[in-house]
């Protein structure tokens, strides 16, 4: 009987890890009239889509975790170094190659709890960057067009309240901060065509948090 009871029990831990294995949650920007950037992530626990006009949209997983805040003094660096810099306090893949004319140029840049935007900005007045994948030109488009109050859309599942806040914060240009409930509270929220305003009371009342601007 012993046998048996425990022959099932590792019968169920094997199904269950085949289950969690084989999950995988979709974030896509899909097709539509004035975006020519769209496709999709898959993620085994959860993720992220901000699908902007033209160029600009956004993929990631919710694992990836997300800091828009920078603090680094960086002395007589190459612009190869401060992207590298830059990724590791992030969390996400930042790319640099120079202007030919800036090729081997050293910098000194300090920051003191700024907005990564910035940062990047400065890198990408002296060469080509690249932010999780894509040109750097498509987030300043996303800034652009949440800045002049356009509507986009959205999509977290299952994604922490923190990184949601973090990632609205750096594309928006806003310094929005949690002020008010558990921040690591899991959050699923879609919206298509929603302006910056929308975005952010849903995420509020789904998430059960306070966002202050």
């Amino acid at each position: 009987m012993m046998k048996f009871r425990m022959l099932g029990i590792l019968v169920l831990v094997v199904l269950a890890s085949m289950t969690a294995f084989g999950q995988q949650i979709t974030c896509a920007c899909d097709a539509a009239p004035g975006r020519t950037c769209h496709g999709e992530v898959k993620c085994p626990d959860g993720c992220t889509s901000l699908c902007g006009p033209g160029d600009a949209c956004y993929l990631s997983c919710s694992s990836n975790t997300f800091e828009a805040r920078i603090t680094a003094k960086l002395v007589q660096k190459t612009g190869q170094e401060i992207a590298a810099e830059l990724s590791a306090q992030s969390h996400q893949r930042i790319e640099f190659a120079p202007f030919p004319r800036k090729a081997g140029a050293r910098y000194n840049l300090e920051l003191k709890n700024d907005d990564l935007f910035n940062a990047l900005k400065y890198l990408y007045n002296r060469g080509k960057v690249r932010y999780a994948g894509k040109d750097f030109s498509e987030v300043i488009k996303m800034r652009k067009e949440l800045k002049d109050g356009k509507r986009i859309s959205v999509n977290f599942t299952t994604a922490p309240v923190r990184d949601v806040v973090a990632r609205l914060a750096f594309f928006s240009g806003e310094r929005l901060e949690i002020k008010a409930g558990d921040a690591e509270q899991k959050v699923s929220v879609s919206l298509q065509d929603a302006t910056l305003d929308q975005i952010i009371r849903e995420i509020s009342e789904k998430g059960h948090v306070t966002i202050r601007r």
